[in-house]
């Protein structure tokens, strides 16, 4: 069987057991493999938020560079995506940093 590191979006009606299902299968993986990140999106939730999470689980490796203990894979899971609220501009800034974070493979410093 072949593993892909991709992100994926699990969806599903409200009620549906998506964030169980997660977070038991999160709980199921090699502590030594993987650091698991479980982040709660909410209306009140800002971009400085979902960044100081992400920061919080990272150690520096080198320079600039940050990322979870070397041998480690950091998986992220973000619960009720949907919830931030739209700015003045149309977007949800929360949502932005990830598609920042995920399309460039890093994040800016503020």
């Amino acid at each position: 069987m072949q593993r892909v590191s991709k992100p994926t979006l699990f969806v599903g009606e409200s009620g549906t057991a998506k964030t169980v299902t997660i977070q038991n299968y999160m709980q199921s993986l090699d502590p030594e493999r993987f650091k698991p990140l479980i982040i709660n999106f909410s209306s009140r939730t800002t971009s400085w938020d979902v960044q100081q999470n992400i920061e919080s689980v990272v150690d520096r490796r080198s320079g600039r560079t940050y990322g979870p203990k070397i041998g480690q894979k950091l998986l992220v899971f973000v619960d009720d995506l949907n919830m931030p609220r739209v700015d003045t501009y149309g977007t949800q800034q929360p949502i932005a940093l990830l598609h920042f974070l995920v399309g460039r493979g890093q994040m800016y410093d503020r």
